[in-house]
């Protein structure tokens, strides 16, 4: 009888010293998850447009160390009329370009040019356009020249600009989405 009292108590602080364990395990995963909670980054919002929305894209450009952007013309953005017709909305230009000057283009601490002032593109949304993503084909092109070389040229980007359309009390009337171009020079 001895060796069976033996073994159930030995079974006994087995099973406590495995529960003890298990408590001690899921206190710790808890309080990793309580801690990576603040660590998370914060989910962007996704800027909504109503339909009959007026869209404003903000471009802004920049080129790395070692580079400056153009002069005239410092940036291009252009749209394909036939694919434009066939979106529900209306771009009163298809070809748009600014100067040095116009976006105050200067360089950065960080030794980057870059423009400060937005290169503005309106879109005015149809009232009848259907909600969802809404994707807008647009070329742009940036123009730079290389400091210690001094040769010039640009790069070419062909692009979807996208426009969440939605009928959310929360979805704008009005608004803007910005665009940064970080231009990567081929040499």
């Amino acid at each position: 009888m001895s060796i069976d009292h033996g073994r159930r108590r030995f079974a006994l602080k087995l099973l406590e010293a495995v529960l003890v364990l298990v408590l001690c395990v899921a206190a710790i995963l808890a309080a990793v998850a309580l801690a990576n909670e603040g660590t998370k980054p914060a989910k962007k919002e996704m800027t909504l447009f109503k339909p009959g929305a007026d869209v404003t894209f903000e471009f802004f450009f920049v080129v790395p160390p070692g580079f400056h952007l153009g002069e005239e013309p410092l940036a291009a953005v252009s749209f394909d009329k036939k694919k434009i017709e066939k979106l529900p909305l209306t771009i009163k230009l298809l070809e748009y370009f600014w100067t040095r000057e116009q976006l105050a283009a200067e360089a950065a601490e960080s030794g980057h040019d870059q423009t400060t002032v937005a290169a503005k593109v309106p879109v005015k949304l149809d009232t009848k356009c259907a909600t969802g993503e809404l994707a807008i084909p647009a070329s742009v092109d940036v123009f730079y020249c290389n400091e210690e070389e001094g040769w010039c040229t640009s790069s070419h980007y062909d692009t979807m600009l996208k426009i969440n359309v939605s009928d959310d009390k929360k979805a704008l009337k009005k608004g803007a989405l910005k665009v940064t171009v970080v231009v990567t020079p081929e040499v």
